[in-house]
Formats: structure tokens, C-alpha cells, sequence
């Protein structure tokens, strides 16, 4: 791109605080077969309301300052290793339509689906042991100025190409578009496993070459799925280099003073999903929206009561007793020499929840296991969209306004990046 092009990568699960979207009894969650160009559509098959209203889903906000590389999250998008795609991941079990105060979503699928990060714990057992999930990434990484690079389109990205791209020491974001955008492998249901990825050399050779911490690719794994094990566990061992996988980067532009959203991980739910407002010239305020943990790839306890992470308030902690080397994983709030706050709540199985006191309970499963003979660990979560550190949207609690289609996404992201005051009562 340029050394001048800001990429902020929010990389947010704006989906997982839903608060308004899906079809109930459908085995098409919201949005419809994803892929089209119009700018416009709707949930309903009746396209629009008495009132015509018709609700916007964007991808550049703030007049080209902002755009969202996250993909939506929908029931055809591709799922690792499946033929099926996704299928149903949105319920609606609280509708006004039956009685209940408001419309109110449950959603349930794969933590490595859509738009991702990956945590160290995904492929490496003794990190996983102790708990370094994505709640031990820094945000200060995933947030700043990127490089967005274009692969040449005939290889998988090995350390010659990673010599010919000249990437600049001092470069500390790197966006890779490959052939996979030209194929637009995120918008085919079925999973290709000849996309385009880093093979073990290739990963190495950013390891030893370069200053690049963050790495983002445009399809379900940064890893080529021949070298799928060797080329993570490059990028694991130091746990300093952050995978965000699964971007969308077809209409990214090489443009100056660009923030890019991600939404990660849900159709309102994607990525890390951090929102990034500033507090004052000094301050940056960054909201992870909890959904950091439906992005996990790495977290979770299975068969248990106690979904990670343990009773809330700690600084620091692990979930199991610390390992023979005795990594202890530090969760911080503060990041960036205090740049960045963050200022959501993790999800944890005793934090509130709407309507009970029982509180959220379990939430995390861990379906695949590296202890059960799985390449890798990934989990899989359930819960209310209306949880934890959300955002409401305009259908939560106006019916007409839910029938029509206004959920999270369509959300002002220019909004929702910007100054901010903190009032105390």
C-alpha cells in the first residue's frame, strides 16, 4: 500500500452483539446468499415494509475513511473442511411477535469461521494448556498503520516470494491478497483446500526477516493447507506474530489516511471485534465487544460447567496450573504505553445475563481437541447476542424496523469511530 495508509483493523464481532438479527425456524440465517453487488436488501421475502424501509449494509463509511474487510457471516459462507457451508447459526428464541419485550438473537457455531484471529493455544498444546487464548493478544498490535501487498498470483507464498516482495523493515502490519480473492473462495460454500497460503519457509522467512507482527490473509487459514500444521507452528513458537484470517479485500484500494474495519467473526460477528474510538488526542479507547471471544480459536473447556475464564476480576490467571516452564499468559486492559483501553468485559460462565440468575453459564465447547488426535484445538460457542459488551440495534426493540432488516450491520461504523466523552454520575 503506502507508508502512509492507516489500516485500522477492529476486527470486530459486532455480529455476536447482535441484539436484533435473525430469521427464527429458517435454514437461512441473515444475510441472504452472500456475494451480491446491490447495496441494498432485506431479511423478508416481502422486501420492504408499508413504509418502504429499506436498510443500507455498507462497506466504506465516512465518505471512504473507513472500510469494513470483515465478511458477513451467513449460512453458504465456507466452513473448514465442509462441503455444506456454514448452515443455520441464528435462532430467534425471544421475538416480539410471541410476546417478549424485544427481538432478541441466539447464535451457535465454529469459533474459526469467517473472519478470525487465531490464538498461539490453536495449534500448540502446552499453550493452550495454559490458557493463551485470544484474551492474551495485544491490541495495540491489531491496531495501527498496515502494509496491504498483492501476492503474485501463480504460488502458494514461500520464502522466495517473500523476498521478492521487498516488504520494508519497520513494517509491522501486513495484509496478503492473493489468488483466493481473485477466486472469491469466501463466497463459495464449499471449501477449497487449494487456496492460497503460507508454506513453512515462507513463514519462517518472516519470522527471521522481518518486523511484521500482525499477518492477515484472504481465506480461511494463513497457513496452505499442505503445509497447515508446519507454517502455524512457525508463526505460534514466539507468540508475537498475530493471524487474522479470512479478510475481505477485493474493493480495498490503495488509498491514503484508510481506516479498515473488521468486523470479524459473525455477519455482525467476526474478528477480534474491536471497535476503535479515540478519547482524546492522547487516549485511544478500544472496544473488543466480547465477541474476541467467539473469534477465540483457542479457548474453552469442554465438558464443564465453567467455560473460560474463571470468576471475573483477576488481573491474571490461568485455567489449568501453570506448565513445567511455567508460562502464565497476562491479560491486560491497558495496551500501547496506555493508548489503548480496553474497555468490554470478558465473557466468563457467572457474568450476567438478562433475565436470570443463574448468569450466562456455559458457553465454550471444545468439539476438536489436539489431546483427542485433531490437528488443531477449536471451539465452539453459544449464546445470546444480547450478552456481555454489546451493541443494540434499531430491530431489538422496534418490530417494523427488525421485519425490514436493521440489525447491527447496519450500524454507522463512522459512528462508532471517533471522539468520545466519558461521563461519571
Amino acid at each position: 500500500m503506502t507508508p502512509f495508509q492507516y489500516f485500522l483493523l477492529t476486527c470486530a464481532a459486532a455480529h455476536a452483539v447482535l441484539s436484533s438479527l435473525t430469521l427464527a425456524n429458517s435454514d437461512a440465517a441473515y444475510p441472504p446468499p452472500y456475494g451480491l453487488e446491490e447495496s441494498s436488501f432485506t431479511t423478508t421475502a416481502s422486501a420492504a415494509v408499508a413504509d418502504d424501509l429499506v436498510p443500507i449494509r455498507r462497506e466504506v463509511y465516512g465518505g471512504g475513511r473507513i472500510i469494513d474487510i470483515s465478511h458477513r457471516l451467513h449460512s453458504e459462507m465456507p466452513s473448514w473442511e465442509s462441503s455444506d457451508g456454514l448452515g443455520q447459526f441464528l435462532w430467534l428464541p425471544a421475538s416480539m411477535k410471541n410476546g417478549s419485550l424485544a427481538n432478541n438473537s441466539e447464535m451457535k457455531f465454529s469459533v474459526h469461521t469467517g473472519t478470525h484471529v487465531d490464538a498461539p493455544g490453536h495449534m500448540v498444546s502446552r499453550y493452550f494448556d495454559t490458557g493463551f487464548d485470544v484474551d492474551t493478544l495485544d491490541l495495540e498490535v491489531l491496531n495501527g498503520p498496515a502494509l496491504l501487498v498483492d501476492v503474485p498470483r501463480d504460488t502458494n507464498i514461500t520464502a522466495e516470494v517473500m523476498r521478492s516482495l521487498n516488504i520494508p523493515k519497520g513494517v509491522r502490519r501486513v495484509l496478503f491478497r492473493t489468488l483466493n480473492t481473485d477466486r472469491r473462495l469466501m463466497y463459495k460454500k464449499e471449501f477449497d483446500s487449494s487456496y492460497v497460503g503460507f508454506m513453512k519457509d515462507g513463514a519462517q522467512w518472516l519470522v527471521d526477516n522481518t518486523d511484521i507482527k500482525l499477518v492477515g490473509i484472504d481465506y480461511l487459514s494463513v497457513a496452505a493447507f499442505v503445509h497447515l500444521v508446519p507454517s502455524h507452528l512457525v508463526f505460534f513458537e514466539g507468540r508475537e506474530i498475530i493471524l487474522v484470517e479470512g479478510l475481505k479485500l477485493d474493493n480495498v484500494e490503495y488509498l491514503n489516511d484508510l481506516i479498515v474495519w473488521c468486523r470479524t467473526q459473525s455477519h455482525t460477528l467476526h474478528l477480534s471485534q474491536l471497535l476503535y474510538i479515540t478519547m482524546t488526542k492522547l487516549q485511544t479507547f478500544l472496544l473488543t465487544c466480547a465477541a474476541a471471544m467467539a473469534v477465540l480459536s483457542s479457548l474453552a473447556l469442554a465438558n464443564s460447567i465453567t467455560a473460560y475464564p474463571p470468576p471475573y476480576g483477576l488481573n491474571s490467571y490461568t485455567t489449568t496450573p501453570p506448565a513445567a516452564d511455567n508460562l502464565v499468559p497476562a491479560r491486560r486492559e491497558v495496551y500501547g504505553g496506555g493508548r489503548i483501553i480496553d474497555i468490554s468485559h470478558r465473557y466468563h460462565s457467572e457474568m450476567p445475563s438478562w433475565g436470570t440468575s443463574d448468569g450466562i453459564g456455559q458457553f465454550l465447547w471444545l468439539p476438536n481437541s489436539m489431546k483427542n488426535g485433531s490437528r488443531a484445538n477449536n471451539s465452539e460457542m453459544k449464546l445470546p447476542t444480547h450478552t456481555g459488551t454489546h451493541v443494540d440495534a434499531p430491530g431489538h426493540v422496534f418490530d417494523h424496523y427488525f421485519d425490514a432488516g436493521f440489525d447491527v450491520d447496519t450500524l454507522d461504523l463512522d459512528v462508532l469511530n471517533g471522539l468520545y466523552g466519558v461521563l461519571n454520575h
